[in-house]
């Protein structure tokens, strides 16, 4: 199953191409952070986990928290400690 099938199944979104922009912006930070010259299939995974709270923070506009008393709001545009300490698994030491 391709990773826009099962994006499409744990999201339960049809619109391939906010999914597409997702998994491509995924990508790119995963391959960043993992500090590889080219995305790696080994990643597939945790990309997809990361366009999950990627795709879930797009329709509550990143609020992690909210109080109504004291009318506070929380907000973040970080992925999980989880995602991260997945990534680290595939990460490369850079040398100067």
């Amino acid at each position: 199953m391709a990773m826009i099938d099962d994006l499409q199944a744990l999201t339960n979104c049809d619109n391939t191409q906010v999914l597409n922009l997702l998994i491509n912006q995924c990508k790119l930070i995963a391959t960043d952070y993992c500090n590889l010259d080219e995305y790696s299939e080994k990643l597939d995974e945790v990309v997809k986990v990361m366009v999950c709270e990627r795709f879930n923070k797009l329709s509550a506009d990143g609020i992690s928290s909210q109080s109504y008393s004291g009318i506070s709001e929380s907000y973040t545009d970080d992925f999980s400690p989880m995602i991260y300490k997945s990534l680290r698994k595939h990460r490369k030491l850079r040398t100067v």
